[in-house]
């Protein structure tokens, strides 16, 4: 710790600073933070016996601190802007009103409750997104089993932003809302299963008015297409993939050629 100023208060139960301002030599932290337990040796057990409380605004993390609570985060590599409310032990925080930006092209802005860290594999996640973008580079730094997909074609989407819920864990999730990528725009109620990204399994539905899919399946004689489906699969390729699909199509462009249905 570089620089410490706050309206600090200290007893047998709690550490608050109010009008806080911590600098680290990676981070700076305002304007409120609490700590609070039963005994002090509940410190010993930092992760699930220490229930926090933080108002903050405009705080600037660096990835590398979290991940010495976290350590399965020590990849990630990223300096974090944070505004707004967070709440309960490392092992259960319940965030309102966030506000969270990584980086020049990921941002979220809603609330979140996430149980189970340090183990970020074994983490639950229940977020409301009112807006959540990012970038395939971003993305696959935040969730490394995203590299290993390679049909489809993530890379091609360019940017996602996205509004709905998510609730699960980082490789079994469900996810419903609004999708807009670089290719097109597609409403989803999906469930995905990465524990084998090479052989995802997924189900549910989706619909798009105009989707371009032909880069994202790295097939050159598809383009644009209007459905909507209900699919339920392991794997995306159709020489091995297991895929069942029942869709109404509104149109498709194959070859140049636009065909409605």
């Amino acid at each position: 710790m570089k620089h410490l100023i706050a309206d600090a208060k200290f007893t047998p139960h709690e550490m608050t600073f109010e009008n806080l301002d911590i600098r680290t030599n990676d981070s700076h932290l305002s304007n409120y933070f609490s700590m609070r337990f039963d005994r002090f040796s509940d410190m010993s057990d930092f992760e699930e016996k220490v229930r926090m409380e933080g108002h903050f605004d405009h705080t600037e993390i660096n990835s590398d601190d979290i991940a010495y609570f976290a350590p399965d985060l020590k990849t990630w590599k990223k300096r974090i802007r944070l505004s707004g409310n967070v709440k309960g032990p490392v092992a259960s925080l319940i965030g309102k009103n966030l506000d969270i930006r990584a980086g020049a092209n990921t941002y979220f802005l809603g609330d979140a409750s996430i149980t189970g860290l340090p183990e970020i594999s074994s983490t639950y996640l229940d977020i409301k997104a009112n807006e959540f973008r990012t970038v395939y580079a971003d993305a696959t730094a935040f969730i490394p089993p995203l590299k290993r997909i390679t049909n489809p074609d993530l890379s091609k989407l360019g940017f996602v932003m996205f509004t709905g819920n998510f609730a699960g864990f980082i490789n079994d999730f469900v996810t419903y809302g609004t999708i807009r990528t670089g290719l097109g725009t597609v409403k989803a109620d999906l469930n995905l299963k990465l524990q084998n990204p090479a052989y995802p399994v997924y189900s549910g539905t989706v619909s798009t008015e105009s989707l371009n899919l032909g880069p994202l399946l790295r097939n050159d004689d598809l383009g644009y297409i209007g459905l909507n489906a209900t699919l339920k699969g392991a794997g995306f390729k159709p020489n091995s993939g297991n895929i069942a699909l029942d869709a109404r199509i509104k149109y498709v462009d194959y070859k140049n050629t636009v065909t409605r249905v």
